[in-house]
């Protein structure tokens, strides 16, 4: 139970899994992004590559720049749930490029809880919308 974990992605989390089974909906873990570690990619279902990166703008903000590439389909997106303890925030990504998404952290347990753990990105395996 100490060992190192394996993260589930969309195609080995249950593979014989019928994508209408309960539970299916749930998101999986695609990236966590912070002052320490600012960057990250993560394979998408859409887009062959995802990378987040962190920012701090201010004490009370900080951005994440999204960028999407390679996309698998031209009718294809990519629905990313972006949450820690105290910010949920849903973006669907259907064009290939640069997105900047900013966060205003108005309280001090938002403050601390970014500044503990920065914030999460989960990916959506089926269509959430």
């Amino acid at each position: 139970m100490n060992g190192v974990q394996p993260v589930a992605t969309c195609s080995d989390r249950a593979p014989s899994q019928d994508p209408s089974d309960f539970g299916m909906f749930l998101p999986t873990f695609a990236a966590n992004v912070s002052a320490s570690n600012p960057k990250a990619t993560y394979e998408g279902r859409c887009f062959s590559e995802i990378t987040f990166e962190y920012s701090k703008t201010s004490e009370t903000s900080f951005d994440v720049l999204v960028t999407t590439a390679n996309p698998k389909s031209h009718l294809c997106k990519d629905v990313i749930l972006f949450a820690n303890t105290e910010i949920h925030h849903f973006e669907v990504f259907f064009f290939h490029g640069t997105h900047k998404l900013s966060f205003h952290v108005n309280t001090p347990e938002a403050q601390a809880d970014v500044g503990f753990g920065g914030i999460k990105a989960f990916a959506f395996c089926e269509n959430v919308v």
